[in-house]
């Protein structure tokens, strides 16, 4: 008895981890489609060489500057950035915020890196590259 093999095609759809007050879109008529704050879409990020990671809630961008380890928020200045520790030091495990997320290390130094919040998973790091801006470089993006 010959018996055809089976095949099964899954389609995935990148989606949103929360939205609060997300609105509908006016030129959208289904319920899935709104608007949400930047700060929480899912991030379809395979084209741009962050090894197809999904943002999980704020892109965290980390780099360095002449003198010190620094962190933003994607999509913010490199001139805003928060100073984790001079160049040189140990960047992981030292807490800080951004957009009002607090509780937030950086883990992983001297392997993958990755970020914790309030000592539990919060999201992965790859290896990421932008332009230099205001003297900071970056070296990872976390999402």
């Amino acid at each position: 008895m010959l018996t055809a093999p089976f095949v099964l095609f899954i389609g995935l759809m990148p989606s949103v981890i929360a939205v609060p007050s997300a609105e509908i879109k006016p030129e959208c008529n289904s319920p899935t489609c709104f608007a949400a704050p930047q700060r929480l879409r899912t991030v379809e990020s395979a084209a741009n060489g962050t090894h197809g990671l999904q943002a999980r809630g704020l892109r965290i961008q980390f780099g360095e500057t002449n003198n010190a380890e620094v962190v933003w928020a994607f999509g913010d200045s490199q001139c805003a950035a928060v100073v984790l520790t001079s160049k040189g030091l140990n960047p992981c495990g030292r807490p800080f915020s951004l957009h009002g997320v607090g509780g937030l290390t950086l883990e992983g130094c001297g392997g993958g890196l990755w970020v914790n919040q309030n000592g539990g998973f919060y999201e992965s790091c790859a290896p990421f590259s932008e332009p230099d801006f205001c003297g900071v470089h970056t070296e990872w993006t976390c999402l």
